[in-house]
């Protein structure tokens, strides 16, 4: 998964996030390790995380066929599988 932030992470780094589906308020708490971190602009870096194990929870977001937002300029890259 990839995601724009304000902070730099190094790589190896663990994040404990939740995840939320725009619309529903569905949300899954997940940990993953960063695999890279590049910069996107001022001040915003382009975060690239892996899941190690399948998060508890993801499934069923995952299941809920809503457009996941995968670049940062927000854009729809089409359902979920």
């Amino acid at each position: 998964m990839s995601f724009p932030s304000r902070w730099q992470f190094d790589p190896g780094t663990t994040l404990a996030m939740t995840l939320e589906i725009c619309g529903t308020g569905e949300r899954a708490r997940v940990e993953g390790v960063v695999a890279g971190c590049e910069k996107a602009g001022e001040m915003l870096w382009s975060v690239t995380v892996l899941f190690l194990e399948t998060p508890v929870g993801l499934g069923k977001i995952c299941n809920s066929k809503l457009e996941i937002r995968g670049d940062l300029s927000g854009a729809p890259v089409g359902p979920a599988r």
